[in-house]
């Protein structure tokens, strides 16, 4: 039995120093960083000598060190005998492994080969990025119109900005070190893959993730050490994915418990904020959890009508929306954003075409990292090639 536990030991060992742990051995796995609990992990999975090994976004939150980590363990394996099959999101990372890969697309099997002929195929990117035929969303006055016309308010939106700000999960840096002006008047869009940063970037500054360095200032203040409940109460309003209503209760009861917790339960023009949101009006008395995608987007989006926002964020808006309803949920957006005084806003989001035609400029995240700060209207190409599909952008 010693012997047997001695050789445990050995193997543990050898596991851990083989993705650089040996340090840790020793430590509980609640002082571990996020990103080293994930590869003790897999090492758990390694050590049981599988025949077969399925895998699940083994690659989510880690940094690109421990990506290769990883990545290097999990080819071991393969090289070993052992059938290995990953499902993940960041394949532009795996590009030139020499894998071999699967497209799926609502549960059906389109494409299979080398990761690089997928990566090039517009089909693969077109599903990464949103359905170019999409319904257009720009508004009858022309793209930029509500962009340039200042709308009235008794109550300036102010300016955002960061500076060498950096955000993530415990020790694990997800949204590597930024800068960036948002000015009153602008949507900045943020895209990227799965696990490129876009919501850990719009949980930091609202203080959902650890904000690891920089700074964060609204119309001149420093906000970087504001908790949630303090950003809701200065004006930050944060729509994550799912909208963070309760399913349970209805959409009047969910607006008026965010108004009371607010402390603005009444519009500029002294009605109730709640009973004035048209969102109220079709769909109030219903519970949330019995709303369509569609209409539980809108019921969402129905938050921009109270509070008076001072700045915006927004997670993934399009996400379970027919083509049909992106127009009808980004002229939503554009009403508010206009009502309020066109605060500065972030708006993370997958869709490619949805939203060029709802931000003023794009900010492209890959790994973590800013590759490429872009005008709204850049081609697709382009921000194509700043994601990593088909051939990298090239400059003169």
């Amino acid at each position: 039995m010693h012997d047997a536990e001695a050789q445990a030991d050995r193997l543990a060992m050898d596991l851990l120093a083989s993705v650089h742990l040996e340090k840790c051995a020793g430590a509980p796995i609640g002082e571990l960083s996020y990103g080293q609990r994930k590869l003790v992990a897999l090492l758990r999975v390694f050590a049981s000598r599988p025949k077969l090994l399925l895998l699940d976004e083994p690659l989510a939150g880690l940094s690109p060190s421990m990506k290769q980590l990883a990545i290097q363990r999990i080819e071991a394996l393969a090289s070993s005998g052992v059938a290995v099959i990953v499902v993940e999101h960041d394949i532009v990372g795996l590009r030139d492994r020499g894998w071999n890969g699967a497209f799926l697309e609502q549960g059906r099997l389109r494409l299979t080969g080398q990761l690089p002929a997928l990566l090039a195929s517009r089909d693969v990117a077109a599903a990464y990025l949103g359905d170019r035929s999409s319904t257009a969303i720009a508004n009858d006055n022309g793209r930029n119109a509500t962009v340039l016309a200042l709308s009235g308010n008794d109550r300036p939106a102010g300016e955002f900005a960061l500076s060498s700000f950096s955000a993530g999960y415990g020790n694990q840096v997800v949204v590597h070190p930024l800068s960036l002006d948002v000015p009153r008047g602008e949507i900045l869009g943020i895209v990227g893959l799965n696990a490129s940063g876009k919501s850990t970037l719009l949980n930091g500054i609202f203080g959902f993730a650890d904000r690891l360095s920089g700074c964060l200032t609204l119309d001149g203040t420093d906000i970087t050490r504001l908790m949630p409940h303090r950003a809701a109460r200065e004006g930050i309003l944060y729509l994550p994915q799912g909208g963070g209503l309760v399913e349970s209760l209805t959409l009047r009861e969910n607006l008026s418990l965010i108004t009371s917790t607010l402390n603005r339960g009444t519009s500029m023009n002294g009605m109730n904020a709640v009973e004035q949101s048209p969102a109220v009006v079709r769909y109030g008395n219903r519970l949330v959890g019995a709303l369509s995608a569609g209409e539980r987007q809108m019921a969402f989006l129905a938050r921009l009508d109270i509070g008076r926002p001072r700045l915006v964020l927004l997670d993934e808006p399009s996400i379970g929306l027919s083509p049909g309803k992106l127009h009808e949920v980004a002229r939503t957006i554009r009403d508010r954003w206009e009502s309020w005084g066109r605060p500065p806003m972030l708006v993370a989001e997958q869709n490619l075409p949805f939203l060029q035609d709802l931000a003023t400029r794009l900010l492209v995240l890959r790994a973590g990292c800013v590759a490429a700060l872009l005008p709204s209207s850049a081609s697709v190409e382009l921000v194509e090639g700043h994601l990593g599909f088909g051939k990298e952008p090239r400059f003169e």
